[in-house]
């Protein structure tokens, strides 16, 4: 990410000015790629920004994303059974099968969690185990993955193994 200098204009908005590099330059904004532009310097006019500026990521287009405002994670979201009293959030880890979070809901409602920041490129299994009131895990539930990686998405695999669990990777 590239340092900027950003200042009032007469106009309302902001002047956003940085170091010479290799054009060209990407402003993102919450994630979103507004534009592209080849000199150093943008002016950002935006409703809702009219006495802070907007948070804008500039990078040069040369270089990969630092991403430390949008690290790679993933949202997973479950839907619940009538008589689980709990759910297990699972990761694999080569190995064994390892705890993540307990869930204490019961109910039919929709469940998530969004993972701590993942390294790019990596490959992770994820299942959710329903919990019963005699505390057995039943067959692993299907749930489904969101991938929030922004900005400079990469190709992101998500497949399902021969028992049902989903294996999230670099594509």
């Amino acid at each position: 990410m590239i340092n900027v200098t950003v200042s009032r204009m007469a106009n309302g908005g902001w002047s956003y000015t940085w170091a010479v590099g290799t054009p060209n330059y990407q402003i993102w904004l919450d994630g979103l790629l507004l534009t592209t532009v080849a000199v150093e310097a943008y002016e950002c006019v935006l409703p809702g920004y009219e006495t802070v500026p907007p948070d804008l990521e500039i990078i040069n287009s040369g270089e990969v994303a630092e991403n430390s405002l949008y690290p790679p994670r993933y949202l997973i979201q479950w839907r619940g059974l009538v008589n689980a009293v709990a759910y297990v959030l699972q990761e694999y880890d080569g190995a064994a099968w390892d705890d993540l979070i307990t869930v204490m809901e019961t109910g039919e409602g929709y469940y998530n969690w969004l993972s701590p920041a993942k390294v790019d490129g990596a490959t992770v299994q994820y299942r959710v185990l329903a919990v019963d009131v005699q505390g057995n895990g039943g067959t692993p539930l299907a749930f489904s993955v969101v991938v929030c990686r922004n900005p400079q998405s990469p190709a992101i695999g998500v497949d399902f193994n021969s028992t049902g669990d989903i294996v999230v990777s670099e594509a």
